[in-house]
């Protein structure tokens, strides 16, 4: 048992050095372990974030009383403001649906993401619980009548362009997340803009 953890030791060092881009000076026949050892996926990097990427795609939701004049929805924890750092959660907590909408934006679609329907009708009914979740209600007084969501590509912005701008993020649009929509007789549909 402990030659198997030293050799599980061994390859796990391994990895992880490569992951940093520090690899060890290990010997040949630890490479050669690592090898064998990865299609028994026993020793592997696997986890929820193994690798980190430098963009993230964020969906970004908006709503207009008229379809002409959009104000966007903001949340606690969520990219959006690009002058607004990126905060930090305290442990134990788990800013739900900013986190579901960055998962959101990952899949691509609104037709992915099996509770964002949902959760756009409850935004156009003027959901007093649902607007608890968001940072500030553009629309405290009544409900919007056209909802949008759009996603963008969101990265940090370079440490000297920040000192000029004061924007913590740059973002490039990439498409609608889900068609504009309305609430017709009370069911969700998609909009027709005036």
């Amino acid at each position: 048992v402990g030659v198997l953890a030293v050799l599980v030791v061994l390859v796990s060092c391994a990895q992880a050095g490569q992951r940093v881009g520090r690899p060890l000076e290990l010997p040949g026949w630890v490479g050669t372990l690592q090898e064998a050892a990865a299609s028994l996926r026993i020793i592997n990097s696997y986890g929820l974030f193994a690798t980190m990427t430098t963009t993230r795609p964020e969906v970004v939701i908006e709503g207009s009383l008229d379809g002409e004049t959009w104000e966007t929805y903001t949340f606690p924890y969520k990219a959006t403001e690009l002058h607004v750092a990126p905060r930090f959660a305290p442990p134990l907590h788990m800013p739900r649906v900013d986190w579901q909408l960055w998962f959101a934006g990952l899949r691509g679609r609104c037709q992915n993401t099996r509770w964002y329907l949902p959760f756009a009708r409850r935004l156009l009914e003027g959901s007093d619980t649902v607007a608890t979740l968001l940072e500030e209600n553009p629309f405290p007084d009544a409900p919007p009548r056209y909802l949008r969501s759009r996603l963008f590509l969101y990265r940090f912005s370079a440490p000297e362009k920040r000192e000029i701008s004061g924007d913590w993020w740059t973002r490039e649009e990439q498409r609608a997340f889900c068609p504009t929509l309305t609430l017709k007789d009370g069911e969700l549909v998609k909009a027709r803009l005036p």
